[in-house]
């Protein structure tokens, strides 16, 4: 799955030193809803041994000019509803280049035209404006927010929720920024 300079290959072995250096970095770590402990090397071979052949999600490395610059994860899927939750994380040094946002409009594609998913959902913490951004840009809308509804990073954080269904992105698929 490409979109602009962005592509989107399978998860392998060889990936896990950098998806632990995304989960164990802080200001990504600080922003992540769902996670926030170390991981060692040991885990993190641990985790795909056990998860990846076995696990009904559909994770992918982000490569961009020649690098491999993060991850973004199809999850929490239900099958009846033909709906789940999307997730991204870029490396620092590749942050601010559309690399995310590409990312995800290539998911969104894979999603409504191969794998016939109606409607994707995502949120984040009140607080990253960047991943606002990204979700606007590949047409997400918004939903609400779920006010003090985690305790991360010593207070209470509001998190805000997104939506994308198929017919909306459908319609605006020309207007989509591709980078």
């Amino acid at each position: 799955m490409k979109c602009g300079r962005v592509m989107l290959r399978p998860l392998e072995k060889r990936d896990m030193e950098l998806l632990r250096s995304l989960l164990n970095d802080p200001d990504i770590a600080g922003s992540m809803i769902d996670h926030s402990f170390p991981v060692s090397a040991d885990m993190q071979q641990e985790w795909f041994e056990k998860n990846v052949p076995y696990e009904k999600a559909h994770r992918f490395m982000i490569e961009a000019d020649g690098a491999t610059v993060g991850t973004i994860v199809f999850s929490k899927i239900d099958t009846a509803n033909k709906s789940g939750q999307v997730g991204y994380k870029v490396a620092r040094a590749f942050q601010g280049r559309s690399y995310a946002t590409c990312a995800l409009q290539a998911m969104q594609r894979y999603l409504f035209d191969d794998v016939g998913i109606e409607c994707i959902i995502a949120y984040h913490f009140k607080s990253n404006i960047s991943s606002r951004r990204v979700l606007e840009k590949a047409g997400f809308r918004y939903e609400g927010i779920r006010r003090k509804h985690v305790y991360k990073n010593g207070q209470r954080q509001d998190v805000v929720y997104w939506s994308c269904d198929r017919g909306h992105t459908e319609s605006i698929r020309e207007d989509m920024q591709t980078v």
